[in-house]
């Protein structure tokens, strides 16, 4: 993170060449920009967004990583070019100033909204601190991130828990997903029948006092799924118990720290 200090010392220390040499290498998009005319803050937050676009701003410092993640042509700098070509406004900008201006020009992973060289609109978020003398804010300076990846992948994943759920939904047989302390994630509509209570009451409810009040089989499960949960280090694996009225399946899956245990049940002799 640039502090006001390291601002300062860009501009009048001795030591800038130093500290410049630092922040261009770092690999971290850093920035600072400045303002041909302060913004008031004590203004109206709407007048103080407005100015924040309009009051000349201007980039003081960018390193080349900055250059980088915008993709400025190689035959650019960016400390040339104006602001409002990667920073313009828009709602979502405005909404990051008065994010900035709520928390006092001081806030980390702040997201917004930026636009490339190539045009392209990409998700960011920025730590951002500020110079603010007088009640006139002089510059802003921080690290920027491109989380656009990120929110692809919590997007996908987020659709394919969605399908998965609405796949096990169906499905004619009894299904629980448990979290790693054992907690009620998930039930399909055949387990909200069998076990006589609805998904809101199920959900985040521990497993073993929902199991428990039923026939013999289920204090097996509740006893298989005890072991599985407490084993220290899983291996994923089928477990399955022969209760009276139902083959009961656990299929634990370890990730990182947490486990999955997925519950599902079978009626244990057909129909005649």
């Amino acid at each position: 993170m640039i502090t006001s200090h390291q601002t300062d010392l860009l501009a009048k220390s001795p030591s800038q060449e130093v500290l410049r040499g630092v922040l261009e290498a770092s690999s971290e998009a850093c920035w600072c920009m400045e303002f041909g005319i302060p913004v008031d803050v004590t203004a109206p937050d709407s007048e103080v967004v407005r100015q924040v676009f309009e009051n000349d701003p201007y980039w003081s410092f960018a390193n080349p990583a900055m250059a980088q993640l915008y993709l400025l042509p190689s035959d650019h700098t960016l400390t040339d070019r104006p602001v409002a070509e990667i920073f313009p406004r828009n709602p979502q900008n405005e909404e990051f100033v008065l994010n900035l201006i709520a928390n006092g020009f001081e806030v980390d992973a702040a997201p917004a909204r930026d636009t490339r060289y190539d045009n392209v609109q990409i998700e960011v978020e920025n730590d951002v601190r500020a110079h603010i003398e007088g009640g006139r804010l002089l510059r802003m300076f921080g690290n920027v991130r491109d989380v656009g990846k990120h929110r692809r992948r919590e997007a996908a994943l987020a659709h394919q828990l969605r399908l998965a759920q609405t796949v096990l939904g169906f499905l004619p047989m009894p299904v629980l997903a448990l979290g790693d302390t054992g907690n009620i994630l998930f039930a399909n509509a055949a387990a909200t029948r069998l076990l006589g209570a609805s998904e809101a009451d199920l959900l985040g409810r521990e497993y073993a006092p929902v199991l428990n009040g039923g026939p013999r089989d289920r204090r097996a499960l509740v006893a298989a799924i005890d072991n599985v949960i407490a084993a220290p280090f899983p291996t994923p694996q089928d477990i399955h118990v022969d209760g009276e009225e139902h083959l009961w399946t656990i299929t634990n899956s370890p990730a990182d720290d947490a486990i999955a245990v997925i519950v599902s049940a079978a009626p244990n002799r057909p129909e005649v």
